[in-house]
């Protein structure tokens, strides 16, 4: 079977550093950017809960890495069909620990994935 997309990090061997790579990167380009903007009034803009941010930036990068590395091990198909499917999780979390409403839109945009899920597994 081919597998087929990601290549950069087929290629690297290494979906974790690729991924380090890629965050360190971006963050950096974040700054400048945030710098070139806004100059030094952008570390006043800053808030100083750096322990959600920090947390919140280590889970993205779990999230990001290991599905690159599951990448590498099994058909592009099936982690993006798994990663897609993470939409599921957090609509489900946000109504149960967050009180979220479950609007009629909401409830259709569950459906229409739980769809698309099946059809993917289907082939």
């Amino acid at each position: 079977m081919v597998k087929a997309g990601c290549s950069r990090e087929r290629r690297s061997g290494n979906a974790i550093g690729y991924a380090t790579l890629f965050f360190v990167c971006e963050g950096i380009m974040v700054v400048t950017c945030g710098l070139i903007l806004r100059g030094r009034a952008l570390f006043n803009d800053i808030d100083l809960g750096l322990r959600g941010v920090m947390g919140s930036g280590a889970l993205a990068f779990t999230s990001y890495a290991i599905a690159l590395w599951a990448s590498t091990k099994l058909p592009i198909a099936a982690v993006a069909t798994l990663r897609e499917s993470s939409v599921l999780f957090a609509a489900g979390l946000a109504v149960l620990m967050l009180g979220e409403r479950l609007y009629p839109a909401r409830v259709l945009g569950t459906v229409l994935v739980f769809g698309g899920l099946a059809i993917a597994k289907s082939g």
